[in-house]
């Protein structure tokens, strides 16, 4: 019932060892068959570095409610505040920060929509004043049915965690008590009998009840995150998207995957749940993540923004460097003529937005110390590196010269080169495009008036 423990055959147990030698592996009975998509009804402060903020929630279940009726009441289930990143957890807790309503206990009772016990262990820091203002969570566990003393729910959850945050689904959409009593009662004596809620008594497999007339709930042994999404009642509105597939990589917390696919068919593309060859277009939010790598190994990886942008402005854009999470080495190679190293498309102008994805694409991996060993060695003196990194181009003209002035504007030329030379600068002496940040134009009739305004001078000075 505790599950299983794994052990490397040559270790020894340690006490507070990490090392990942020793592995308990629990049973998840609920992710057998269902995550739980719950409500967030109250919040609990963190503390240390989430001190001050909420880092954890009160989450409830639905009492069913009369059919064609959204639900009046909710039942506290448990306390839940691991799974997210700090970056999810902070777009929840902003999304309902304006929703918080500090819990003064006792001097005021918790709003009359939920059922709590107020067991000091439940008892939350903040409400959301309302269930409509609410998010779904759905929550996985190893499930312990036994008869819950903290939480109102007949069952809780033993060491819950949040899968994933449902944007995509209205607060009167979360699992109702009645159909979780159900599910405990179905899973074939992994668990124990509490007590009973709602006059439910019979320990066969049910069928899923919704709070809505009409709709039945199917338990899929399916994880959630592989389930296809359903898109059997989209309607096509453009056609911006033909004969692409898509792979969203991982997606931002304002947006669910599904909503992405729903997107992604209504413009006329059509989107893979794995990464295989029919895909065209990777898309990722961020740079981060095991699928991110796998994905970054295959081609480009394009930030989801591209698809927004194409869907608000009914038009396949081009992809510009703000648009790159990656930039494979072999479209690199194809562009070689018209991008660098880093994305930067030579012909292209850039808006701020492709300047700050530009600089986060370079690599940051090089030592500090090893930088400045390299400065003092080679570039003792500012002056002397001034024009480090630069590659400058001088073009000459086609204007025919006499033989005298190809020599001197040949000499000025190779002094002038000799001297920004000494300064760190690059110079190309073939092929423009390779690096070239500046051109210099020779304008041969120019420099004809500076040399006899000079020698003019020097001949005034001397008689």
């Amino acid at each position: 019932d505790e599950g299983i423990v794994l052990k490397d055959l040559g270790s020894k147990w340690e006490p507070g060892d990490r090392s990942g030698k020793w592995l308990k592996l629990k049973p998840e009975y609920i992710r057998a068959g269902s995550d739980l998509d719950v409500l967030i009804i109250g919040g609990y402060y963190g503390s240390g570095r989430r001190g001050g903020e909420v880092a954890q929630f009160l989450v409830a279940l639905a009492e069913r409610p009369a059919p064609d009726t959204y639900p009046r009441r909710f039942i506290s289930f448990c306390r839940v505040g691991t799974g997210l990143s700090d970056e999810e957890l902070d777009a929840v807790v902003t999304k309902l920060k304006p929703y918080f309503r500090k819990y003064e206990y006792p001097k005021r009772a918790p709003p009359s929509f939920y059922q709590v016990t107020n067991n000091s262990k439940e008892r939350p820091d903040v409400w959301i004043e309302s269930p409509e203002k609410s998010i779904i969570l759905s929550i996985t566990s190893d499930i312990r049915t036994i008869r819950s003393e903290v939480f109102s729910a007949p069952y809780s959850l033993r060491f819950p965690r949040i899968d994933r945050v449902r944007y995509d689904k209205p607060w009167h959409d979360c699992l109702d008590v009645q159909s979780f009593v159900e599910l405990v009662h179905s899973s074939n004596g992994t668990t124990q009998k509490g007590k009973e809620y709602g006059g439910l008594q019979d320990d066969k497999p049910k069928q899923f009840r919704s709070s809505r007339k009409g709709e039945k709930k199917n338990v899929s042994i399916v994880p959630s995150h592989f389930l296809q999404t359903d898109v059997s009642d989209i309607k096509g509105e453009t056609s911006i998207f033909s004969d692409m597939v898509f792979y969203f990589v991982n997606v931002p917390p304002a947006y669910s995957l599904d909503s992405l696919h729903k997107m992604v068919v209504e413009n006329g593309g059509t989107f893979s749940m794995n990464l295989n060859n029919s895909v065209t277009h990777c898309v990722a939010a961020d740079n981060k993540g095991l699928k991110y790598e796998a994905a970054k190994r295959r081609g480009d990886v394009i930030h989801y923004s591209w698809v927004l942008d194409c869907c608000s402005q009914k038009k396949l854009l081009q992809l510009q460097p703000k648009y790159y999470l990656h930039l494979s080495d072999s479209s690199k190679k194809k562009l070689q003529e018209e991008v660098d190293e880093f994305s930067d498309l030579y012909f292209w102008d850039l808006d701020l937005a492709d300047i700050k994805q530009l600089l986060s694409n370079v690599d940051r991996s090089e030592d500090p110390k090893t930088i400045d060993y390299y400065k003092k060695k080679y570039c003792p003196q500012d002056k002397w590196s001034c024009f480090h990194g630069c590659c400058i181009y001088f073009y000459h003209s086609t204007e025919p010269l006499s033989p005298d002035w190809e020599v001197l504007l040949g000499l000025a030329l190779r002094r002038l080169k000799l001297e920004i030379s000494f300064h760190g600068v690059s110079l190309p002496e073939r092929n423009i495009f390779y690096g070239t940040r500046s051109c210099m134009l020779l304008d041969p009739s120019g420099w004809k008036i500076a040399w006899r305004r000079s020698k003019s001078r020097k001949n005034t000075n001397t008689a």
